[in-house]
């Protein structure tokens, strides 16, 4: 095999791996000093691309031309972004400049959003309640739903952060910026 032949070879092989690289499910949660304060949320990822985004917001939270999936759960909601790309591409208030934030992900091969669409309709069914069924709530059964995982079920964010450190699970932790 010749030199041009090898290098075409190599690009298609670099190509091939880009486009078959495995999507990971992510469960993050941020917070400040403020227990009551703070969200999490899930999202759908493929290297450095975020290409889905689940959360559960109060009625008071969601807007006209949010995509809802179901009750609250809404369906790529800017809030729904990590704070690095939230700071980056909008400003953010000083309560959520504030915040620190955690994730944990977990590799879902090449699992179709549809799929996790329905799960986050079927997790997503009962109506937000501020300490009963909230957004930690609901993101942590639709991470443990996809992946398998038996992260615990805590009311807070602010608690799930500290849960994913204690664990040690694969996780960023992004001070601000």
């Amino acid at each position: 095999m010749g030199f041009k032949q090898s290098l075409w070879v190599l690009v298609i092989l670099i190509a091939m791996s880009s486009v078959c690289e495995a999507k990971v499910l992510c469960l993050y949660a941020r917070s400040n000093n403020d227990p009551m304060s703070g969200h999490a949320f899930v999202t759908l990822e493929q290297g450095d691309q975020v290409l889905e985004r689940y959360g559960m917001w109060p009625d008071s939270k969601l807007a006209e031309n949010d995509q809802i999936l179901i009750g609250n759960v809404a369906l790529n909601k800017n809030g729904d972004y990590p704070l690095s790309i939230l700071r980056k591409k909008f400003k953010v208030s000083d309560n959520l400049a504030n915040m620190t934030e955690a994730q944990i992900c977990e590799d879902v091969g090449n699992i179709k959003a549809s799929v996790i669409r329905q799960i986050a309709i079927e997790v997503g069914e009962k109506r937000y309640q501020s300490l009963s069924n909230n957004c930690t709530h609901f993101a942590i059964r639709l991470f443990n739903a996809v992946t398998g995982a038996d992260f615990p079920s805590y009311a807070t964010p602010k608690r799930s952060k500290k849960e994913m450190l204690k664990r040690g699970w694969p996780l960023v932790y992004s001070e601000q910026e």
